[in-house]
Formats: C-alpha cells, structure tokens, sequence
C-alpha cells in the first residue's frame, strides 16, 4: 500500500468578506504563491494540490496554478468535502493535509513536525490537528491562521458518505473531529498560548497585517516560521492589534 502524502490547499475567490482575497498581491506575489512556497518547503509532502471550484470566478486560481506549475483539481463549491475526496483520490492521496489559503504564513516545519508525529507507529490516529477540536473547545494554543490538519483517506471517505450537515459538508472535517467515538483523534499544543496573534485573512485589517509581515520578514528569510513571529510580536505587540477584534464565523454560520 502506498503511503502518498497530499498537501491540500482549498482556494476560492468568492469569500463573502473579502473577495479575491487570496489572490491579492504582497509584493509581486499573490497570497496563494506564498502559501504554494511554503507547503513545497515541506521535505515530507509528496504533492502539493490546489483544491479549488468548477464555478467560472476561479478561473484565475486555475490560471495562477499554470503559471506556478502546481497541481490543481476543480469540484463542487459549495460541497467542499466531496471536492477534497474526489481531488484526494484522484492523486491517490493516503494521507491528506488540508491546508487553507486564507493562512498564506505557514510554518512549513512545523508542518513537517506534525507528520511525523501523525505517522509515529506508537499514536496512530485518523485525524491530527494542531487547531480545529481544540478551537471548538476554546483550548486552542496555536493562532488561528497556522492550522493544520492531517488525515487518511479512509476516514475522509467515510466522512464524505455520512456526514449530511451544511456545514459538514463545507468546511470538511467537522464530522471526524466532533465524532471521536467513530475516529481515533489527537491534537498539538505548543507551550505558549498565542492567542493574542491571528494570521488569517477574512477582512481588510487582516490583509494589511499580513501584508507588513511579509514586507518586514520575508527579505530576511523566505521561509520565516512562527518563531519569526512571535519574536517580532514580543517586540512590537501593537503592529498585531489592529485586527484582533475580528471574530471567526462559527459552524454553521
């Protein structure tokens, strides 16, 4: 059996908040070249897929993957869970690392990190995540905006037959991590709570953040990881402020 490991990134340009968000530019990059950047960083990914919809506005996240030779897969819009297994058979994925390209900033060691410690023989588990259970649970330790969830293709398939809720469907793993008696699931903490640092993009505040944390860390080192950031943000707390009062839909929303 083999052991593909398919870094997944779903893209779309018809965010309700901020359209086209994920091709806007830093630079001479858009925010979805970034991301690419990084997850191709990862020494453990085997492929990186852009995950995005048949509907005609994303023709230009197709365009944008020819031009950055990545590998993409069109599929249902709005049953995003039906695009993520019917894209993850397709690769003959084993594994699926689902990846959001409204968090351009991934620590991509941090990914590699988690890998091995989803496929470590002594915690074998269906569905690690460094973010999404312990978020619905208020316990989250890592900003949103580094979330990382890892999965077999077994138990997407199983997710994508039964699950039947809207926002199952949408936002794609809710049936596994809220059915731990049907899915072995275990999820990463770090030391620090760094809740007071959000590396998203759903509004105009959290653009600009990024924006200027690209512009100040990216000349210095391409690949600037989480540590990069917390450091920046002990020694400058206020450039982190402007958008923390934004709130994240909730399920179902």
């Amino acid at each position: 059996m083999s052991n593909k490991i398919v870094a997944m990134i779903q893209a779309r340009m018809g965010s309700t908040r901020l359209p086209g968000k994920v091709l806007r530019k830093v630079s001479d990059k858009t925010l979805l070249e970034y991301l690419i950047e990084r997850a191709r960083s990862c020494e453990l990914v085997d492929e990186v897929v852009i995950a995005t919809s048949t509907n005609k506005i994303d023709d230009a996240i197709e365009k944008v993957c020819r031009k950055a030779k990545v590998k993409f897969f069109r599929g249902p819009e709005q049953d995003v869970l039906l695009r993520y297994f019917e894209a993850a058979c397709f690769f003959n994925a084993s594994h699926v690392i689902r990846l959001c390209s409204d968090s351009p900033l991934l620590d991509h060691k941090l990914l590699d990190e988690m890998i091995v410690e989803y496929l470590d023989d002594k915690n074998k588990c269906d569905y690690y995540s460094n973010f999404y259970p312990a978020y619905h649970s208020k316990k989250h330790t890592y900003p949103l905006g580094m979330n990382i969830e890892i999965f077999s293709i077994k138990a997407l398939g199983h997710a994508n037959k039964i699950a039947i809720k809207n926002y199952e469907r949408e936002h794609v793993t809710p049936y596994i991590y809220m059915n731990p008696d049907k899915f072995s699931i275990r999820e990463k903490h770090t030391n620090g709570i760094l809740k007071n640092i959000r590396l998203t993009i759903d509004e105009e505040k959290d653009f600009q953040l990024i924006k200027k944390l690209i512009e100040i860390l990216y000349l210095n080192d391409n690949l600037f990881g989480l540590d990069d950031i917390v450091d920046l943000y002990k020694k400058n707390s206020n450039l982190f402020e402007a958008n923390l009062s934004i709130t994240q839909k909730e399920l179902g929303q």
